[in-house]
């Protein structure tokens, strides 16, 4: 993960943050993309993994430790939050036989 951009080399695929001291690229495969989406996960979901309930708000706390940027980059993190949206999702969804009803 990059700390701060060169816009000179910039990806138009990427998402893009400003900060105070620049502006800061996320390349949309980094698992760093998908930080927006956890933050707005409510607080009993993310229970499920215990150790994401103390990853910082601050860009910059959680870029320049060494230890939440190992809980972001690993598989679980992607895991948890594409699980979560997923059951969110199949709650609305109106599928025939949902609870046991067959439909012919």
């Amino acid at each position: 993960m990059d700390e701060v951009m060169n816009m000179d080399k910039s990806n138009p695929y990427s998402f893009y943050v400003v900060l105070a001291d620049g502006i800061m690229e996320i390349p949309q495969d980094s698992n760093l993309s998908w930080i927006t989406l956890f933050y707005a996960l409510p607080k009993e979901l993310v229970e499920k993994r215990p150790a994401y309930l103390e990853l910082p708000r601050n860009i910059h706390q959680l870029l320049h430790s060494e230890e939440h940027r190992k809980l972001i980059e690993s598989e679980t993190f992607l895991e948890l939050v594409w699980d979560c949206y997923a059951w969110a999702a199949w709650q609305f969804f109106q599928v025939p036989g949902k609870g046991g009803v067959i439909l012919l």
